[in-house]
């Protein structure tokens, strides 16, 4: 049984390496995170109420809001697998950009001042993957555990949880959910919301759209040494067949959407 976590739109992977990453959620409105699962594999939450619901291909998904959580999940056991193949790299659209701001990257950071839901990987296959309008989704594939629990946590205030039963597809977004009726319309704009998170980005202005270096790739940024030796510490593993067949799976199981290249998922550096 496959469960999946698949995370679609200005969503940020960084800190990646073989043994887990993390997924920076910015808070750009009108682009407002929040965790879709399955209708019927909610068993239980806590402080986590659903707020709305959408339907994609006639899958229908239940959803909450995200704000400035940092967000865990737990119940499953697989080893953690960097498979992370082609995705638009910052360090490439944006060579002037030194870093991502504490606000948007620093789990720690106060509440009045944090910007932003903070992700931790640490089990299953982290895979990234177009969709056929050629915007690029990361995805966690999990197999062999009963329950997936989803904890997130705010300083100085209870964690918040989502129980899900074995096999749920979740889909942790920050675009509409028009994205996922067929409705939704994007600017090419909308990836330049990344540069609002980098150190030296505020003058950046490439999108993928643009093709070239900002275009999705395997690897970093060949013209920044720290990229360089960010990508070879985290190689992407090759894949035993049972894992490419469980990969398989969970790629049937994704939800399909409508945006374009620029509502891509990105990774720092």
């Amino acid at each position: 049984m496959v469960t999946t976590i698949t995370f679609i739109g200005l969503i940020m992977l960084t800190n990646l390496s073989n043994n887990g990453a993390q997924v920076l959620i910015g808070k750009f409105p009108p682009h407002l995170a929040r965790i879709a699962y399955k209708q019927g594999t909610l068993v239980s939450h806590s402080q986590w109420p659903k707020v709305g619901e959408f339907a994609v291909n006639g899958v229908k998904y239940d959803y909450v809001n995200v704000n400035i959580e940092n967000i865990s999940f737990s119940g499953p056991t697989d080893a953690f697998v960097n498979a992370v193949g082609a995705i638009p790299h910052l360090s490439c659209c944006c060579p002037e950009m030194t870093g991502v701001k504490p606000e948007y990257n620093n789990p720690a950071q106060p509440v009045a001042t944090k910007k932003g839901a903070i992700v931790t990987i640490s089990n299953g296959i982290l895979i990234t993957y177009a969709q056929p309008d050629n915007a690029i989704a990361t995805q966690v594939v999990l197999t062999g555990a009963p329950q997936l629990t989803i904890t997130g946590t705010v300083a100085g205030n209870a964690s918040r949880q989502l129980v899900l039963s074995a096999g749920t597809t979740v889909v942790i977004t920050n675009s509409p959910p028009s994205t996922f009726s067929g409705t939704h319309s994007t600017t090419r704009d909308d990836f330049k919301d990344f540069y609002q998170m980098g150190i030296n980005a505020s003058t950046c202005t490439k999108v993928p759209g643009d093709g070239g270096s900002c275009a999705p790739q395997t690897g970093a940024c060949p013209t920044t040494a720290p990229a360089k030796a960010a990508a070879a510490k985290a190689a992407p593993a090759k894949l035993t067949a049972q894992q490419k067949s469980l990969v398989a799976a969970a790629r049937k199981l994704s939800p399909m959407y409508v945006t374009d290249v620029n509502c891509s998922n990105s990774t720092w550096p």
